[in-house]
Protein backbone atom coordinates (compact mmCIF):
# COMPACT_ATOMS: atom_id res chain seq x y z
CA UNK A 1 0.00 0.00 0.00
CA UNK A 2 1.18 3.38 -0.89
CA UNK A 3 0.51 7.23 -0.68
CA UNK A 4 -1.28 6.92 2.73
CA UNK A 5 -0.19 8.42 5.92
CA UNK A 6 2.10 6.27 8.58
CA UNK A 7 0.57 3.71 10.34
CA UNK A 8 -3.02 3.20 8.38
CA UNK A 9 -4.04 -0.07 7.30
CA UNK A 10 -6.70 1.57 5.16
CA UNK A 11 -6.62 4.24 2.97
CA UNK A 12 -9.17 7.36 3.52
CA UNK A 13 -10.57 9.11 1.13
CA UNK A 14 -12.57 12.58 1.47
CA UNK A 15 -15.37 13.26 -1.25
CA UNK A 16 -16.79 16.49 -2.10
CA UNK A 17 -19.82 17.59 -3.80
CA UNK A 18 -19.13 20.69 -5.30
CA UNK A 19 -21.92 23.44 -5.25
CA UNK A 20 -25.05 23.08 -3.23
CA UNK A 21 -28.96 22.85 -4.33
CA UNK A 22 -29.79 23.75 -7.70
CA UNK A 23 -26.88 25.13 -9.37
CA UNK A 24 -25.03 26.04 -12.60
CA UNK A 25 -28.17 24.87 -15.08
CA UNK A 26 -27.06 24.05 -18.40
CA UNK A 27 -28.10 26.42 -20.63
CA UNK A 28 -28.36 23.37 -23.40
CA UNK A 29 -29.87 21.16 -21.84
CA UNK A 30 -32.00 22.67 -19.33
CA UNK A 31 -32.58 19.73 -17.28
CA UNK A 32 -29.03 19.22 -16.31
CA UNK A 33 -27.76 21.34 -12.61
CA UNK A 34 -24.15 20.40 -12.42
CA UNK A 35 -25.11 20.37 -8.13
CA UNK A 36 -27.47 17.28 -9.19
CA UNK A 37 -24.95 15.31 -10.82
CA UNK A 38 -22.18 16.38 -8.75
CA UNK A 39 -24.64 14.95 -5.46
CA UNK A 40 -25.23 11.70 -7.29
CA UNK A 41 -21.61 10.69 -8.42
CA UNK A 42 -20.16 11.40 -5.08
CA UNK A 43 -22.80 9.13 -3.56
CA UNK A 44 -22.23 6.40 -6.42
CA UNK A 45 -18.34 6.92 -5.88
CA UNK A 46 -18.54 6.71 -2.46
CA UNK A 47 -20.46 2.98 -2.98
CA UNK A 48 -17.44 1.56 -5.29
CA UNK A 49 -14.90 2.72 -3.18
CA UNK A 50 -16.55 1.08 0.07
CA UNK A 51 -17.10 -2.04 -2.05
CA UNK A 52 -13.16 -1.76 -2.38
CA UNK A 53 -12.86 -1.69 1.08
CA UNK A 54 -11.51 2.04 1.35
CA UNK A 55 -12.64 4.68 4.08
CA UNK A 56 -14.74 7.23 2.43
CA UNK A 57 -15.51 10.70 3.78
CA UNK A 58 -18.10 13.91 2.93
CA UNK A 59 -17.88 16.73 3.03
CA UNK A 60 -21.68 18.14 2.85
CA UNK A 61 -24.65 16.35 5.16
CA UNK A 62 -27.06 17.18 2.76
CA UNK A 63 -27.19 18.19 -0.98
CA UNK A 64 -29.12 21.81 0.05
CA UNK A 65 -26.13 22.81 2.87
CA UNK A 66 -23.91 25.31 1.74
CA UNK A 67 -20.46 25.34 2.78
CA UNK A 68 -17.41 27.36 2.85
CA UNK A 69 -14.91 26.80 0.35
CA UNK A 70 -11.64 25.88 2.04
CA UNK A 71 -14.04 24.84 5.29
CA UNK A 72 -14.69 21.61 3.59
CA UNK A 73 -10.80 20.95 1.65
CA UNK A 74 -10.22 21.13 5.49
CA UNK A 75 -12.42 18.75 5.99
CA UNK A 76 -9.55 16.11 4.79
CA UNK A 77 -7.63 16.48 7.64
CA UNK A 78 -7.54 13.09 8.68
CA UNK A 79 -7.39 11.90 4.80
CA UNK A 80 -5.51 10.65 2.19
CA UNK A 81 -7.06 12.01 -0.54
CA UNK A 82 -9.51 14.93 -1.29
CA UNK A 83 -11.19 14.98 -4.54
CA UNK A 84 -14.18 17.76 -5.43
CA UNK A 85 -16.29 16.66 -8.71
CA UNK A 86 -17.48 19.26 -11.17
CA UNK A 87 -18.48 20.02 -14.35
CA UNK A 88 -17.03 22.85 -16.21
CA UNK A 89 -18.41 25.44 -18.41
CA UNK A 90 -17.07 27.70 -21.15
CA UNK A 91 -18.57 30.30 -23.72
CA UNK A 92 -18.30 27.86 -26.70
CA UNK A 93 -20.48 25.27 -27.21
CA UNK A 94 -18.07 23.12 -28.72
CA UNK A 95 -15.50 23.18 -26.13
CA UNK A 96 -15.30 19.57 -24.43
CA UNK A 97 -12.21 18.41 -22.75
CA UNK A 98 -11.81 16.82 -19.24
CA UNK A 99 -9.68 18.37 -16.68
CA UNK A 100 -7.80 17.66 -13.35
CA UNK A 101 -6.77 20.70 -11.07
CA UNK A 102 -4.11 20.16 -7.94
CA UNK A 103 -2.79 22.44 -5.82
CA UNK A 104 1.49 22.96 -5.93
CA UNK A 105 4.01 24.84 -3.90
CA UNK A 106 7.45 24.45 -3.65
CA UNK A 107 7.74 23.44 0.15
CA UNK A 108 5.95 20.43 -0.01
CA UNK A 109 7.03 18.26 -2.67
CA UNK A 110 6.07 14.91 -2.16
CA UNK A 111 2.68 15.96 -1.38
CA UNK A 112 2.18 17.71 -4.55
CA UNK A 113 3.45 15.20 -6.00
CA UNK A 114 0.99 12.55 -5.25
CA UNK A 115 -1.80 15.41 -6.11
CA UNK A 116 -0.33 15.58 -9.65
CA UNK A 117 0.13 11.65 -10.25
CA UNK A 118 -3.67 11.42 -9.18
CA UNK A 119 -4.89 14.12 -10.71
CA UNK A 120 -3.42 12.87 -14.39
CA UNK A 121 -4.63 9.42 -13.53
CA UNK A 122 -8.49 10.33 -12.78
CA UNK A 123 -8.52 12.94 -15.55
CA UNK A 124 -7.33 10.14 -18.22
CA UNK A 125 -9.90 7.69 -16.52
CA UNK A 126 -12.68 10.07 -17.43
CA UNK A 127 -11.82 11.01 -20.64
CA UNK A 128 -11.87 7.28 -21.36
CA UNK A 129 -14.95 6.24 -19.70
CA UNK A 130 -16.98 9.71 -21.70
CA UNK A 131 -14.88 9.00 -24.93
CA UNK A 132 -13.73 11.47 -27.44
CA UNK A 133 -12.57 14.03 -24.97
CA UNK A 134 -9.05 15.06 -24.19
CA UNK A 135 -7.97 14.56 -20.62
CA UNK A 136 -5.63 17.46 -18.72
CA UNK A 137 -4.46 18.07 -15.64
CA UNK A 138 -2.96 21.99 -14.57
CA UNK A 139 -1.50 23.12 -11.66
CA UNK A 140 -2.46 25.75 -9.30
CA UNK A 141 -0.83 28.01 -6.69
CA UNK A 142 -2.19 29.22 -3.18
CA UNK A 143 -1.17 32.51 -4.18
CA UNK A 144 -3.89 31.88 -7.45
CA UNK A 145 -6.89 34.59 -8.12
CA UNK A 146 -8.78 32.04 -10.71
CA UNK A 147 -11.24 34.99 -11.54
CA UNK A 148 -8.53 37.94 -11.29
CA UNK A 149 -11.08 39.71 -8.62
CA UNK A 150 -8.11 40.18 -6.38
CA UNK A 151 -9.65 37.93 -3.49
CA UNK A 152 -9.10 34.42 -2.81
CA UNK A 153 -12.43 33.72 -3.31
CA UNK A 154 -12.85 30.88 -6.56
CA UNK A 155 -13.49 27.46 -6.23
CA UNK A 156 -9.77 26.44 -6.11
CA UNK A 157 -10.39 27.21 -2.04
CA UNK A 158 -10.97 23.62 -1.75
CA UNK A 159 -7.60 22.66 -2.65
CA UNK A 160 -6.07 25.56 -0.82
CA UNK A 161 -8.33 23.90 2.26
CA UNK A 162 -6.96 20.73 2.05
CA UNK A 163 -3.06 21.97 1.18
CA UNK A 164 -3.38 23.55 5.17
CA UNK A 165 -3.96 20.54 6.73
CA UNK A 166 -1.24 18.42 4.11
CA UNK A 167 -4.10 16.38 2.12
CA UNK A 168 -2.88 15.57 -1.96
CA UNK A 169 -6.32 17.32 -3.53
CA UNK A 170 -8.04 17.03 -7.09
CA UNK A 171 -10.87 19.00 -8.36
CA UNK A 172 -12.05 16.68 -11.27
CA UNK A 173 -14.33 18.31 -14.00
CA UNK A 174 -16.10 15.61 -15.81
CA UNK A 175 -16.68 17.66 -18.99
CA UNK A 176 -18.73 20.36 -19.84
CA UNK A 177 -22.00 20.98 -19.33
CA UNK A 178 -22.18 23.69 -22.01
CA UNK A 179 -21.20 20.85 -24.53
CA UNK A 180 -24.63 19.59 -25.35
CA UNK A 181 -23.29 15.79 -26.16
CA UNK A 182 -21.94 16.06 -22.67
CA UNK A 183 -24.49 17.48 -20.39
CA UNK A 184 -26.77 14.64 -22.09
CA UNK A 185 -24.26 12.02 -21.24
CA UNK A 186 -23.85 13.15 -17.81
CA UNK A 187 -27.63 12.94 -17.50
CA UNK A 188 -27.45 9.60 -17.90
CA UNK A 189 -27.16 7.99 -14.51
CA UNK A 190 -26.02 4.29 -16.19
CA UNK A 191 -23.07 7.18 -17.49
CA UNK A 192 -22.52 8.40 -13.73
CA UNK A 193 -22.20 4.56 -12.27
CA UNK A 194 -19.53 3.89 -15.15
CA UNK A 195 -17.52 6.58 -14.17
CA UNK A 196 -18.03 5.91 -10.30
CA UNK A 197 -16.62 2.80 -10.69
CA UNK A 198 -13.75 3.61 -13.03
CA UNK A 199 -12.76 6.39 -11.03
CA UNK A 200 -12.59 3.70 -7.67
CA UNK A 201 -10.63 1.63 -9.60
CA UNK A 202 -7.80 4.09 -10.68
CA UNK A 203 -7.78 5.69 -6.69
CA UNK A 204 -7.47 1.35 -5.16
CA UNK A 205 -4.76 1.26 -7.79
CA UNK A 206 -3.30 4.83 -6.82
CA UNK A 207 -3.14 3.28 -3.40
CA UNK A 208 -2.32 -0.34 -4.33
CA UNK A 209 -4.89 -1.29 -1.98
CA UNK A 210 -7.30 -4.47 -2.69
CA UNK A 211 -9.51 -5.72 -0.46
CA UNK A 212 -9.36 -9.31 0.81
CA UNK A 213 -12.79 -11.36 -0.09
CA UNK A 214 -14.11 -13.03 3.18
CA UNK A 215 -13.89 -16.87 3.19
CA UNK A 216 -17.91 -17.86 1.57
CA UNK A 217 -19.73 -19.19 4.67
CA UNK A 218 -23.50 -19.98 5.13
CA UNK A 219 -24.49 -19.61 8.39
CA UNK A 220 -27.81 -20.66 10.20
CA UNK A 221 -28.80 -18.70 13.15
CA UNK A 222 -31.91 -17.42 15.04
CA UNK A 223 -31.15 -14.47 13.85
CA UNK A 224 -27.77 -12.83 12.30
CA UNK A 225 -27.53 -9.94 15.53
CA UNK A 226 -27.69 -13.08 17.77
CA UNK A 227 -24.12 -14.87 17.00
CA UNK A 228 -24.58 -17.22 20.35
CA UNK A 229 -27.88 -19.08 18.44
CA UNK A 230 -25.44 -20.46 16.07
CA UNK A 231 -26.13 -24.03 15.08
CA UNK A 232 -23.56 -24.74 11.77
CA UNK A 233 -21.64 -22.72 8.81
CA UNK A 234 -21.63 -24.18 6.07
CA UNK A 235 -19.97 -23.63 2.43
CA UNK A 236 -23.07 -25.05 1.06
CA UNK A 237 -26.01 -23.22 0.94
CA UNK A 238 -28.18 -25.97 -0.31
CA UNK A 239 -26.65 -28.12 3.22
CA UNK A 240 -27.23 -25.42 5.17
CA UNK A 241 -31.03 -25.30 3.92
CA UNK A 242 -31.39 -28.84 4.61
CA UNK A 243 -29.45 -28.40 8.11
CA UNK A 244 -31.49 -25.51 8.94
CA UNK A 245 -33.98 -26.18 11.96
CA UNK A 246 -38.04 -24.60 12.34
CA UNK A 247 -37.94 -20.83 13.56
CA UNK A 248 -33.81 -20.38 12.18
CA UNK A 249 -32.93 -18.63 9.42
CA UNK A 250 -29.57 -19.23 6.82
CA UNK A 251 -27.38 -15.83 6.51
CA UNK A 252 -24.15 -15.35 3.83
CA UNK A 253 -20.87 -14.29 4.86
CA UNK A 254 -22.35 -10.49 4.66
CA UNK A 255 -25.29 -10.94 7.46
CA UNK A 256 -28.20 -11.11 4.13
CA UNK A 257 -30.76 -13.88 5.14
CA UNK A 258 -31.01 -16.26 1.77
CA UNK A 259 -33.43 -18.45 3.81
CA UNK A 260 -36.21 -18.79 6.50
CA UNK A 261 -37.55 -21.82 7.76
CA UNK A 262 -40.90 -21.43 8.87
CA UNK A 263 -41.89 -24.94 9.79
CA UNK A 264 -43.99 -25.70 6.33
CA UNK A 265 -43.48 -22.38 5.01
CA UNK A 266 -39.82 -22.23 3.92
CA UNK A 267 -39.66 -19.01 2.91
CA UNK A 268 -36.55 -18.03 0.28
CA UNK A 269 -38.49 -15.09 -1.71
CA UNK A 270 -36.35 -11.63 -0.38
CA UNK A 271 -38.67 -9.44 -0.24
CA UNK A 272 -41.22 -11.64 1.86
CA UNK A 273 -38.00 -12.29 4.23
CA UNK A 274 -37.90 -8.92 4.43
CA UNK A 275 -41.62 -8.01 5.18
CA UNK A 276 -40.77 -10.51 7.68
CA UNK A 277 -37.47 -9.00 9.30
CA UNK A 278 -39.47 -5.24 9.10
CA UNK A 279 -42.56 -7.10 11.09
CA UNK A 280 -40.66 -8.69 13.53
CA UNK A 281 -38.35 -5.72 14.55
CA UNK A 282 -41.10 -3.37 14.46
CA UNK A 283 -43.70 -5.40 16.55
CA UNK A 284 -46.34 -5.97 13.79
CA UNK A 285 -48.02 -9.24 12.97
CA UNK A 286 -45.28 -11.04 11.23
CA UNK A 287 -47.05 -12.98 8.08
CA UNK A 288 -44.87 -11.60 5.56
CA UNK A 289 -47.13 -9.22 3.68
CA UNK A 290 -46.97 -5.54 3.67
CA UNK A 291 -50.00 -3.81 4.56
CA UNK A 292 -51.30 -0.62 6.59
CA UNK A 293 -50.62 -2.47 9.88
CA UNK A 294 -46.93 -2.91 8.89
CA UNK A 295 -46.35 0.54 7.72
CA UNK A 296 -47.94 1.97 10.63
CA UNK A 297 -45.61 0.29 12.64
CA UNK A 298 -42.12 1.54 10.83
CA UNK A 299 -39.95 4.29 12.56
CA UNK A 300 -37.65 6.88 11.04
CA UNK A 301 -34.20 5.50 10.73
CA UNK A 302 -30.78 7.67 9.81
CA UNK A 303 -27.64 8.16 10.97
CA UNK A 304 -28.74 10.39 13.69
CA UNK A 305 -31.96 8.81 14.81
CA UNK A 306 -32.64 5.03 15.63
CA UNK A 307 -28.99 4.36 14.30
CA UNK A 308 -29.17 0.96 15.96
CA UNK A 309 -32.95 0.07 15.94
CA UNK A 310 -33.44 -3.61 15.63
CA UNK A 311 -34.94 -2.98 11.65
CA UNK A 312 -31.99 -1.57 10.58
CA UNK A 313 -30.26 -5.54 10.41
CA UNK A 314 -33.20 -5.87 7.47
CA UNK A 315 -33.03 -3.05 5.72
CA UNK A 316 -28.90 -3.11 5.55
CA UNK A 317 -30.25 -7.24 4.25
CA UNK A 318 -32.62 -6.30 1.81
CA UNK A 319 -30.78 -3.48 0.42
CA UNK A 320 -27.57 -5.86 -0.16
CA UNK A 321 -29.85 -8.45 -2.19
CA UNK A 322 -31.22 -5.83 -4.21
CA UNK A 323 -27.80 -5.30 -5.45
CA UNK A 324 -26.66 -2.32 -2.99
CA UNK A 325 -23.62 -4.04 -1.90
CA UNK A 326 -21.90 -0.97 -0.91
CA UNK A 327 -23.87 -1.37 2.56
CA UNK A 328 -21.88 -3.76 3.41
CA UNK A 329 -22.44 -6.56 6.29
CA UNK A 330 -25.70 -6.36 8.27
CA UNK A 331 -23.99 -4.99 11.59
CA UNK A 332 -27.37 -3.12 12.60
CA UNK A 333 -26.08 0.09 12.63
CA UNK A 334 -26.94 3.00 10.38
CA UNK A 335 -23.61 4.46 9.09
CA UNK A 336 -21.99 6.02 6.41
CA UNK A 337 -22.29 3.01 4.41
CA UNK A 338 -26.61 2.41 5.15
CA UNK A 339 -26.80 6.02 4.16
CA UNK A 340 -24.98 6.13 0.88
CA UNK A 341 -26.79 2.64 -0.13
CA UNK A 342 -30.14 4.19 0.84
CA UNK A 343 -29.83 7.42 -0.77
CA UNK A 344 -29.13 5.39 -4.06
CA UNK A 345 -32.07 2.93 -3.31
CA UNK A 346 -33.97 6.33 -3.26
CA UNK A 347 -32.62 7.70 -5.85
CA UNK A 348 -33.70 4.55 -7.95
CA UNK A 349 -37.11 5.09 -6.44
CA UNK A 350 -38.12 8.35 -7.28
CA UNK A 351 -37.34 9.33 -3.54
CA UNK A 352 -35.49 12.11 -2.35
CA UNK A 353 -31.80 10.75 -1.98
CA UNK A 354 -31.84 11.71 1.95
CA UNK A 355 -29.84 8.59 3.04
CA UNK A 356 -32.36 8.40 5.71
CA UNK A 357 -36.45 6.47 5.99
CA UNK A 358 -39.07 8.45 7.06
CA UNK A 359 -41.74 5.94 9.22
CA UNK A 360 -44.76 5.75 7.25
CA UNK A 361 -42.68 7.83 4.45
CA UNK A 362 -42.63 7.00 0.84
CA UNK A 363 -39.23 5.04 1.21
CA UNK A 364 -40.54 2.74 3.77
CA UNK A 365 -43.61 2.38 1.15
CA UNK A 366 -40.87 1.42 -1.82
CA UNK A 367 -38.97 -0.75 0.59
CA UNK A 368 -41.88 -2.84 1.19
CA UNK A 369 -43.74 -2.84 -2.51
CA UNK A 370 -46.18 -0.66 -1.31
CA UNK A 371 -46.08 1.98 -3.87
Amino acid sequence: MKNVKPGRTVPRVCLDAGHYGKYNQSRVVPEYYESDMNWKLHLLLQAELEKLGIEVFTTRPDKNTDMPLEARGKLSQDCDLFLSLHSNAADRESVNYVVAFYQVDDHCGEMDKQSMEIAGRLSACVAEVMGGVKAHSWATQSSQDRDGNGYKDDYYGVLRGAHSVKTPGVILEHGFHTNTAQAAWLLDEGNLQKLAKAEAKVIADWFDFYKEEPEHWYRIRESWDKPDTQVGAYKDPEKAKVACPVGYSVYNWHGNCVYYNGGGECVTDNREIFIRGVQDACGAAVDGIAGPETLSKTVTISAGFNRKHPVVVAVQMYLYNLGYEEVGSADGIAGAKFTSALAHFQMDHDCTPTGHAEAWGKTWQKLLGMA
